[in-house]
């Protein structure tokens, strides 16, 4: 923890003491690692009480979370199970904490880089709406570099960093 700042960053967030919000992380980070399947159902209500040492009630909130983070599909009778992954809340902090500390590397880089083909398109159309001539040159000029630089991975990254931020820049009226 930043005693400065007073936060943690996104791969240490803070620790839960709640025995559902332990369930929670636990049965969590079970699904996403993929040791619990889409199609699987959770291990059986009375294994989990017995290996939680929790009463029906906080077992059944922990399970609500779950499905509210759209991880599993609970029915009367039928228990709960394990969704698909495409149903997930992807941009759920637990949910993406979860995947950052359980997924190889890339597989995370690549799965980070498809959310942010979803937004960016958007926020550069709502940028170039609202922006001054000033601010569609700067744009223009990052776009360029981004183009000039593609053949080297490092050079594209760098560029892009830089583009994002001046355009970032031009879009809150930030630029100088």
């Amino acid at each position: 923890m930043n005693a400065a700042h007073g936060h943690r960053d996104y791969r240490h967030p803070p620790e839960r003491k709640s025995m559902h919000a332990r369930i929670v992380r636990d049965l969590g980070m079970r699904i996403v690692a993929g040791e619990l399947k889409p199609g699987d159902r959770l291990p059986a209500e009375a294994t989990l009480l017995a290996d939680y040492e929790v009463s029906r009630p906080v077992l059944r909130e922990a399970t609500r979370v779950l499905v509210a983070k759209g991880l599993v599909l609970s029915r009367q009778r039928a228990g709960a199970t394990v969704r698909p992954r495409s149903e997930w809340h992807l941009l759920d902090p637990d949910v993406l904490y979860w995947l950052i500390q359980t997924q190889p590397q890339p597989v995370f880089v690549e799965t980070l880089l498809a959310v942010r083909r979803v937004f960016e398109p958007a926020a550069a159309a709502m940028a170039a709406r609202v922006a001054s001539d000033e601010a569609l040159k700067g744009i223009a000029d990052a776009y360029a570099g981004m183009e000039a630089a593609r053949n080297d991975p490092y050079d594209v990254v760098l560029v892009q960093a830089n583009g994002r931020h001046s355009v970032y820049q031009h879009y809150n009226g930030s630029a100088k």
